[in-house]
């Protein structure tokens, strides 16, 4: 047995019989496995009509149309494309929502603080409308928009500025011509005293008196005057101590 084996020795012949069994094992169980291959692929051969069919059901639901099972791989490359593009725009319209929803709470908060901005101008335009009333204009309850009254009022206020520094001006040269015409009351005063001193030092107690004496004085003046020419006269004739000449000299004083 062992030269049949060519084995040098028993040993050597017992591990030849333990690689046998070895091997014998390893091949039934790849028989074993390939007899369940087989009818597994059986199997499979019995149900590729039935999954044919469920996948010619399934793909019809996409819109793709299956003859046989070559037509698979390409309709499941299309269905999964369109499977990604849905994906796509699932994605995009979840995004187009959220952004919705985001747009409309800042529209809402937009809105909420248009009401606040709102309220708060009636009650600025309410406290300028109880201002101008305040100012005495009393046109600013026939002009509905704020605005219009505000124009208004500005167009009043300019005008009322031209009148006050009009006014201002006026006062300025009122003030003046006080000043001037106090000073004038002044002079007069002062020309007064000294006339009263004029008045008395001449002895009379009025104007009318004193111009009453100058008349006299005039007068006295004249009569002394003319005294003189005839005291010249009477001694020029006594000089000459001719009647005719002295007739003729003193005619012109003789009553007619």
């Amino acid at each position: 047995m062992l030269e049949s084996a060519a084995c040098a020795s028993v040993r050597e012949l017992e591990a030849l019989h333990d690689e046998y069994r070895n091997g014998a094992a390893e091949l039934e169980a790849r028989r074993t496995v390939l007899e369940e291959h087989e009818e597994r692929a059986a199997e499979a051969e019995e149900r590729i009509p039935l999954l044919l069919e469920r996948y010619r059901e399934t793909f019809a639901r996409v819109n793709e149309t299956i003859e046989d099972e070559r037509d698979v791989a390409d309709a499941a490359g299309r269905a999964i494309a369109r499977y990604q593009e849905y994906r796509e725009a699932k994605r995009t319209l979840s995004d187009s929502r959220t952004n919705l929803k985001k747009r409309q709470a800042e529209y809402k908060a937009l809105r909420e603080e248009l009401g606040q901005c709102q309220e708060a101008l009636v009650a600025v335009e309410q406290n300028i409308r109880q201002m101008m009333r305040d100012n005495s204009f009393k046109e600013e309850i026939s002009h509905e928009a704020t605005s219009a009254a505000l124009r208004a009022y500005r167009t009043q206020l300019l005008s009322r500025r031209e009148r006050s520094s009009r006014r201002t001006v006026l006062e300025e040269k009122r003030t003046q011509a006080r000043a001037a015409a106090e000073a004038e009351r002044e002079g007069l005063a002062l020309a007064q005293e000294a006339l009263d001193v004029l008045l008395k030092g001449g002895g009379a107690e009025s104007v009318e008196a004193w111009m009453k004496l100058a008349e006299q004085a005039r007068e006295y003046q004249e009569l002394w005057d003319r005294r003189g020419n005839l005291a010249e006269q009477r001694k020029a004739i006594l000089r000459s101590r001719n009647t005719g000449d002295m007739r003729a000299a003193l005619e012109p004083h003789l009553p007619l």
